[in-house]
């Protein structure tokens, strides 16, 4: 059954408190499946790490050839920098690090100083505020 597309940003806006893991990526599931992306769950360390070590259960990521979209995802311990090392771990597996519908605090506070590029993109039927982030320059060692 097809989740109301209108009704995804509110759902996803009280996420913590009103859903669990199970839920809230059968929540996300048509919307990214739709338009050909695969659902990554935390453990699912197919192509980098995404452990539930470092990221709450309820967080999830998309991928659809070699960028990765973050919907949703919660760091296990906040204030751990766990988006810089997960933007390391995706782009050492020679991915794209998007974020979706980021909050204003990560907008404002990382986002802004990666140099993120903001667009909106229709996904299963539904606009999106994204933010693509550019890899990192290699360091000359």
């Amino acid at each position: 059954m097809r989740t109301d597309p209108h009704a995804l940003h509110s759902t996803l806006a009280h996420v913590p408190t009103s859903l669990g893991a199970a839920a809230l990526h059968s929540v996300l599931q048509p919307f990214f499946a739709e338009d050909g992306f695969r659902i990554i769950k935390p453990g699912d360390g197919t192509f980098f790490s995404f452990s539930l070590s470092n990221w709450h259960p309820v967080s999830v990521l998309a991928k659809r050839g070699s960028d990765v979209y973050a919907p949703f995802v919660m760091a296990a311990r906040p204030g751990s920098a766990a988006l810089f090392w997960l933007r390391r771990e995706i782009e050492g597996a020679g991915c794209q690090l998007i974020s979706v519908q980021p909050t204003e605090r990560v907008a404002e506070t990382v986002l802004k100083r990666w140099k993120a590029r903001r667009r909106f993109e229709t996904i299963g039927g539904v606009n999106f505020d994204i933010w693509r982030v550019p890899r990192r320059r290699a360091v000359a060692q």
